[in-house]
C-alpha cells in the first residue's frame, strides 16, 4: 500500500498524536519536548515521507555552511557562491542550516546533504544523522559516512615549493593560518616534502602559525628566507605590505607566492605569483556528486576527490641564480 503523503503540521500532529505545538518544536529544535514524543513525531515523519508544503513535490538539499564566515572570507564566499549556482541548474529546495539553526538540521530530513562544517560540534552533528545517505563534504575529510571533494592541498603544497626551487630558492618559509586543519597540514606536508626531494629543508623556525602569531612576527622571521609561501587565502597582500614596513622589498629581498584571493592578489605591489584552487569545480563535483547519490538511492562507499590546483606566474619572484 502507497504510504500517504503528509504536507501539514496538522497532518503529522493527528498521526503522532501530539499537539502542533510540540510537532512545532521538534521540528525547529525549539523548546522542551520529552524523548518520547520526539521519537513519535520523526517516526510519523519518516514513516510518511513528510515535507513542509513548499518542498513536498521537489528534492530538498540542505547546505550546511558558517554563512558569518562566508562573509569574512574569501574562499567561503566564492565556494558557497559556486555551489549555490550549481544547485540552481537542479529542481531542488534549498536549505541553508549555519549557527543558529544547525541543532534543527536531523528533523528536517533532506534528500542530500553538502555541508562544510567549521567546528567539532558541527562536525559532530552531521556525523550523527542517521539520514540521509546522501552525503558530501566539501573542503573537508574524516567524517563517517561522508564522501569528500576538495581542492588537492598537498599539490598546492608542492606546486609552491617546485616554484621556488625552479627559481634558485632553498631557504624556504611557509606562513599559515591554523596549522592543524587538514587543508593546511596537507599543504604544509607537500611543501616540506619537495624541498626534502630537492635536498633541502623547511626549518621549523620558518613555519609560522598566524593563528598564534602575527604577519609583523612571520615577517620578522621570514628574513632569514629567500622565498616564502603564504598558504592561506587572504593573507598574501597583507603579507605584503607588512613585510615593506619592516624594509623588506618583494620580490628583492624574499619572493613571495601566495593563496589566490580573486580580484586582490593580481592588483598587490608587486602582482603575487599565486596557487590557484579549482574553486567552481569543488563545488560543481560536490553538487554532481550528491545528486547522483540521491538518483542511485544507494550512496556507495564514501570517496574522495582531490581536484589539481594550478600556478599563476606574475611578478613576486626573483629568479636567484647559481
Amino acid at each position: 500500500m502507497k504510504k500517504k503523503q503528509m504536507n501539514s503540521i496538522m497532518d503529522l500532529a493527528a498521526e503522532a498524536g501530539v499537539s502542533y505545538a510540540t510537532v512545532s518544536r521538534v521540528l525547529n529544535g525549539r523548546g522542551r519536548v520529552s524523548e518520547e514524543a520526539k521519537k513519535s513525531v520523526l517516526d510519523a515523519a519518516r514513516k510518511h515521507q513528510f515535507r513542509p508544503r513548499m518542498q513536498a513535490r521537489r528534492t530538498s538539499i540542505a547546505v550546511v555552511f558558517n554563512l558569518s564566515l562566508s562573509m569574512q572570507s574569501d574562499y567561503f564566499a566564492f565556494i558557497f557562491t559556486a555551489v549555490m549556482r550549481h544547485l540552481a541548474l537542479y529542481d531542488v529546495a534549498i536549505e541553508l542550516f549555519s549557527m543558529n539553526s544547525i541543532q534543527t538540521l536531523a528533523s528536517q530530513m533532506p534528500d542530500g546533504i553538502i555541508a562544510m562544517p567549521w567546528d567539532e560540534r558541527s562536525r559532530q552533528i552531521v556525523e550523527e544523522l542517521s539520514h540521509p545517505s546522501a552525503r558530501v563534504l566539501i573542503n573537508n575529510t574524516g567524517i563517517r559516512g561522508f564522501s569528500s571533494v576538495a581542492s588537492d592541498h598537498y599539490q598546492g603544497g608542492v606546486l609552491a615549493a617546485e616554484h621556488l626551487i625552479a627559481h634558485g630558492h632553498s631557504v624556504c618559509g611557509l606562513i599559515v593560518y591554523n596549522a592543524a586543519t587538514w587543508g593546511n597540514s596537507e599543504r604544509i606536508r607537500g611543501f616540506r616534502e619537495t624541498l626534502e626531494r630537492a635536498g633541502h629543508k623547511l626549518e621549523s623556525r620558518l613555519i609560522c602559525d598566524i593563528d598564534g602569531s602575527t604577519l609583523v612576527d612571520a615577517a620578522i622571521r621570514m628574513k632569514e628566507a629567500t622565498g616564502v609561501f603564504v598558504a592561506n587565502e587572504g593573507s598574501g597582500a597583507e603579507f605584503c605590505m607588512t613585510a615593506r614596513s619592516l624594509g623588506i622589498s618583494i620580490p628583492d629581498n624574499l619572493s613571495v607566492i601566495a593563496m589566490e584571493a580573486p580580484g586582490v592578489t593580481k592588483f598587490t605591489a608587486p602582482p603575487l605569483t599565486a596557487v590557484v584552487q579549482p574553486i567552481d569545480a569543488v563545488a560543481e563535483k560536490a553538487v554532481n556528486l550528491v545528486m547522483a547519490q540521491i538518483a542511485e538511492r544507494d550512496a556507495g562507499e564514501p570517496q574522495t576527490l582531490l581536484i589539481a590546483n594550478t600556478l599563476i606566474e606574475r611578478a613576486s619572484i626573483k629568479h636567484i641564480g647559481r
